[in-house]
């Protein structure tokens, strides 16, 4: 499947609400630097988990950044999410 039609496309109208939706959750701003946007379409749609690992393009995969960040570039985890997912496994 093309990545046009791919299940959760963030272009066009789909795109537009995911980035309000995300900035209303992000309270405006950037997930790494906290600098505010502008405007909610300002901002850069990133995938916070790597695509590789979780291969969606749904809201809860993604977060809004400024694009200057370098982590909004990495392919590594957050450290809060890392620590998150290791009390998880400690816990079960």
């Amino acid at each position: 499947m093309s990545k046009r039609n791919r299940p959760g496309n963030c272009k066009g109208d789909r795109g537009r609400i995911k980035r309000y939706t995300l900035a209303r959750r992000q309270r405006g701003r950037c997930l790494y630097c906290a600098a505010p946007f502008a405007h909610p379409l300002d901002g850069v749609l990133h995938h916070y988990v790597p695509y590789a690992l979780w291969p969606t393009n749904q809201r809860p995969a993604l977060v809004l950044t400024c694009g200057r960040c370098p982590g909004s570039t990495s392919t590594a985890l957050p450290w809060p999410l890392v620590w998150l997912l290791l009390a998880h496994a400690a816990r079960g």
